[in-house]
């Protein structure tokens, strides 16, 4: 009786030209036969076709164009990046740079990774790309915008896939200010005559801003 001999599992990566060559195996279901193609790390696409010989030395290949056109499998990315990230703490000094960092990683590569913030009484956002060092990036809010109340930000990454979605982790914290207003005296008269008003003059800066100035 003739019977199946042999069914190969030929396969390779779209942009390649040859073709490799899999021996499928019989299954415990009568007349089927399986056969693995290995993994992509990276995104792309595999061809494959099979072919059948019984034992009269007769071939089939499916599809029946073969190697001319072949099935095609598209791998895909649609994991999306991971963001791992220590919540600033409140209570952050007015005037003082903050500094805000996260570890990313995905699957198939980081493409981008940004920070938006938005400071106490500004309706709107500022977005910067954060800086990579390995699989950290970082990015600094200035101190000059740093003042007292609720600063809210925001980290995304995104990867090369289109398939797969950008992440965003959202938090917020609290700025004070604790620091009083510097001094430094600038005109001190020594002496002066009798009746004559005397005259003193001070330089103050503060962090946040001076509101009032009173000499006793």
């Amino acid at each position: 009786a003739v019977k199946v001999k042999q069914v190969s599992l030929f396969h390779k990566l779209a942009s390649e030209r040859t073709f490799t060559k899999v021996k499928m195996v019989a299954g415990n279901t009568p007349d089927e036969y399986s056969a693995y193609i290995p993994a992509l790390n990276d995104l792309g696409a595999v061809q494959y076709y099979i072919e059948a010989v019984d034992s009269s030395s007769n071939s089939r290949t499916s599809p029946l164009q073969g190697d001319k056109r072949p099935y095609q499998i598209s791998f895909v990315d649609v994991d999306p990046p991971v963001i791992v990230h220590t919540k600033i703490a409140d209570g952050q000094e007015a005037g003082k740079s903050v500094m805000i960092g996260a570890t990313v990683t995905d699957n198939m590569g980081v493409k981008e990774v940004r920070l938006k913030y938005k400071v106490a009484g500004k309706k709107e956002f500022i977005e910067v790309e954060m800086a990579k060092v390995g699989s950290y990036y970082s990015a600094e809010i200035p101190g000059s915008i740093v003042m007292p109340g609720t600063i809210d930000y925001s980290i995304t990454a995104s990867d090369e896939s289109p398939q797969s979605e950008d992440t965003e982790i959202s938090y917020s914290f609290t700025v004070v200010d604790t620091t009083p207003p510097n001094i430094e005296l600038s005109f001190v008269p020594s002496q002066a005559n009798v009746h004559d008003e005397i005259p003193v003059r001070a330089k103050v800066t503060d962090n946040v801003g001076v509101k009032a100035v009173r000499l006793y």
